[in-house]
């Protein structure tokens, strides 16, 4: 049986609803353009419907090619933390 993407919930049909993702990317060692493309269209996307990206333990590497790409300043600077913990209670303390 083949399902539209059209019917599936999205993250704005959650109840309640979406306010932040954090992406935790200690598994990434590397990130090349199109992937600095795709997180900054998601990025853009989920701002449009209200929805903050936070990354955590994004190591140097990366974070070079994130900056070099302007995903940093898309996301914003304080969006990005070293710990998950730290995001966490960011998250926990804006509700």
């Amino acid at each position: 049986m083949l399902t539209s993407r059209l019917t599936q919930p999205t993250i704005i049909d959650v109840v309640p609803p979406v306010k932040m993702v954090l992406i935790d990317m200690e598994g990434v060692n590397y990130i090349d353009l199109e992937g600095c493309d795709m997180l900054n269209e998601i990025t853009k996307d989920m701002r449009e419907v209200g929805v903050e990206i936070h990354l955590a333990r994004v190591k140097h590497d990366v974070m070079e090619l994130l900056e070099k790409d302007g995903v940093d300043e898309n996301i914003g600077r304080n969006h990005l933390h070293k710990k998950v913990f730290e995001a966490v209670q960011l998250f926990t303390q804006k509700d």
